[in-house]
């Protein structure tokens, strides 16, 4: 089957005033685009300043509170941290002494036995 041959259109002596109103009409919806954007931009960017406003005045409150929390806790860390080496000074001290007793109170070889030292009988 062969192919019919290609031919090229005839020329439309209309075509370049078509092209004209194309290109202005393209123009035109460009500007319009363009136009509506910067509105659409100018609304947009006063909304996002008014609720960045918003937002900031509802999370200051937030923030405050916050750090005031974070101040209360470091308080009762540090008055924790106090009474655990209150605590660990007492139980070292409490040790030494059990020491010092154990010596006191257990006889050494050599040395009479602690039920004659008090009069007892072994």
């Amino acid at each position: 089957m062969a192919l019919p041959d290609f031919q090229a259109p005839p020329e439309n002596p209309e075509l370049p005033d078509l092209a004209k109103n194309l290109e202005a009409a393209n123009a035109e919806l460009l500007a319009a685009a363009k136009a509506l954007f910067s509105d659409v931009d100018r609304e947009l960017s006063s909304r996002l300043a008014h609720h960045t406003t918003a937002v900031k005045s509802l999370t200051e409150p937030l923030g405050d509170a916050l750090r005031r929390l974070e101040a209360a806790f470091m308080e009762v860390e540090r008055e924790r941290e106090g009474a655990y080496r209150a605590l660990r000074e007492q139980i070292e001290q409490l040790r030494q002494e059990q020491l010092a007793l154990r010596e006191t109170t257990t006889p050494s070889r050599g040395s009479p036995s602690s039920a004659r030292v008090w009069g007892m009988k072994p």
